[in-house]
């Protein structure tokens, strides 16, 4: 999944578009993924116990 966003964005950076706004997306995009890898971990928690 993170390999594909990173493939986007290399797409939209070699496509001319702004570099911080790449940078920007990136950057969601990643934050978007550890929030999801966390609550994952939590919902495991939670079932365990």
């Amino acid at each position: 999944m993170y390999e594909l966003c990173r493939l986007r964005t290399l797409k939209r950076l070699s496509c001319g578009h702004n570099l911080a706004r790449t940078y920007h997306w990136n950057y969601a995009a990643r934050s978007c993924c550890v929030r999801l890898a966390m609550n994952h971990q939590g919902v495991c928690r939670l079932r365990g116990a």
